[in-house]
Parts: structure tokens; C-alpha cells; sequence
């Protein structure tokens, strides 16, 4: 019998928030060198990241060695429709709670269109072999790369990014969800 969505996020969900310090930050320098293998992020000068949250695998040493390359990094920000919007993001950036008690840059003024970024580094609480993210329920990357259902080539190419322990089998996408390009975890990377 299949589980539902919802049981999938709520048995991942708690069993990311019980991983330890050691096991975080293991994983988060196994993912920062996956990354690094593919072209396509090590060329890519626009990247959409995220700040982790509620357990989420944590790109910052990606992100410190981005910087470092001269990348420029976009945050997302959730608009007033639900569809996020991406932020220039720096090590001086300052940062706000949003409603949902996630940090996102406090000035959204600073913002670029979705498609000059070459890449999206998106966080997942699961995904399955077809391809297709589970994310935590609010569809927010679903509904802004909505264009992406009948035009996969067009950028930014969206990669989830997670534990490898987050790879299920389900297949039961809802009409609206966006395939991801790739998934790439602390172990594996799955192209699609």
C-alpha cells in the first residue's frame, strides 16, 4: 500500500530532525562536493539557494565556496500570490523571519527574474525515481516554474537537493508538480 504525501513528509520530516550534529554536517560536505562534480553548477554564474530549515541538509559550505568564486546567489521570497520571487543574497545581506518563519533577505527589491538564473538548488523532504519532489506542501516551486511542465529545457534547471535516504519510490505526481532536472544528495545524483 502506498503512503500518502502527507505520511511521507510527516515520517521524513521526523526522521531529519532526529539526524545529529555530526550526521548534518557530514552530509552537508558530502553534498558541497557532489555539487562540484557537475558542470552545469560550476558553470553556472546565477544560483537560486536556500537557508535550511527544520532540518533541511544545509548547502553553506556551497554556498561560502559560490561566494568565493564570484557566483552571484539568489534567495527565495514568497510574494503576495504564493510564487517566489528570488533575491540578490551576500554575506552582508540582511535578513527577516517571513511568515512562515523562514529567513529570506529583508530588502526584496533586489530581485531578478526567474529564468536569468542558470540554476536552482531546491531542498526536498523527498523524491521519487521519476523525478518528482516532495517538498513541504505549500507548492511555492511548483507554481513558479510553472512553465517548466511543457518546457524542460528552459533555465533554470531545478535541482533538488537532499539526503540520499529521501530517494522513494512512489510515483504519483499531482498534475501541477514540476520534474526535477536533477536530484542530488549527500551520496548519489539522479538525472532525469
Amino acid at each position: 500500500m502506498l503512503k500518502s504525501k502527507v505520511q511521507v513528509r510527516t515520517e521524513l520530516k521526523l526522521f531529519r530532525s532526529n539526524l545529529t550534529q555530526y550526521q548534518k554536517l557530514e552530509s552537508a560536505d558530502r553534498l558541497c562536493r557532489n555539487l562540484l562534480k557537475y558542470r552545469f553548477i560550476t558553470g553556472a554564474k546565477r544560483v537560486g539557494v536556500y537557508l535550511p530549515y527544520r532540518g533541511e541538509i544545509d548547502l553553506f559550505p556551497w554556498i561560502q565556496l559560490a561566494w568565493r568564486q564570484g557566483k552571484a546567489l539568489y534567495l527565495p521570497v514568497v510574494g503576495n500570490k504564493d510564487e517566489l520571487s528570488f533575491v540578490r543574497y551576500t554575506h552582508k545581506t540582511p535578513l527577516k523571519k517571513n511568515k512562515f518563519n523562514i529567513l529570506e533577505p529583508a530588502n526584496k527589491k533586489q530581485g531578478v527574474s526567474i529564468r536569468k538564473l542558470d540554476v536552482i538548488l531546491a531542498p526536498m523532504v523527498a523524491f521519487d525515481v521519476n523525478g518528482f519532489r516532495l517538498g513541504m506542501g505549500g507548492g511555492f516551486y511548483d507554481r513558479t516554474l510553472h512553465y517548466k511542465a511543457k518546457h524542460r529545457y528552459l533555465k533554470p534547471a531545478f535541482v533538488g537537493v537532499g539526503y540520499h535516504w529521501q530517494l522513494m519510490s512512489w510515483a504519483s505526481p499531482e498534475p501541477w508538480d514540476i520534474k526535477l532536472d536533477v536530484a542530488i544528495t549527500d551520496k548519489n545524483v539522479c538525472f532525469f
